[in-house]
């Protein structure tokens, strides 16, 4: 028979585990802000790429450039930074529901002096894309 005890050692484990492995990652990572900086440089192009609202509270959009991670935010939020020139492929992946799956991809040659504005939404099929403009 399990003791009260027992069912508060098990609920506080599960918390500890969701913190150290989903929320606090995902937390200090959407930590950057609404107008995050990285890597300004001479030579460079400017990205934001906004969130909307409704692809759901715990939905944290992870935006790969060339294979690397290269943001990490979640609702209400917005990345700003900039991309080294040259061609880069950008993916974009959604954590942690199951449900979007599908790595969505495209290619962009960076010019300097340029801006790259994108949306994180879901298309008509359901899945996360970047949709420029």
């Amino acid at each position: 028979m399990k003791t009260p005890n027992h069912k508060r050692r098990t609920v506080l484990i599960l918390i500890i585990t969701w913190l150290l492995i989903g929320g606090y990652p995902a937390n200090q990572a959407m930590a950057y802000g609404p107008q995050s900086r990285r890597g300004d440089v001479a030579g460079s192009a400017s990205i934001t790429i906004t969130r909307i609202p409704n692809l759901g509270g715990n939905v944290v959009v992870h935006v790969y450039v060339d294979g690397a991670l290269f943001a990490i935010f979640g609702y209400g939020h917005t990345f700003a930074g900039s991309l080294p020139l040259g061609r880069h492929v950008l993916s974009v992946h959604a954590a942690p529901d199951a449900s979007w799956f599908t790595w969505w991809k495209t290619t962009l040659d960076v010019r300097s002096g340029e801006s790259y504005n994108f949306t994180a939404m879901a298309d008509d099929s359901g899945n996360l894309i970047l949709k420029r403009g």
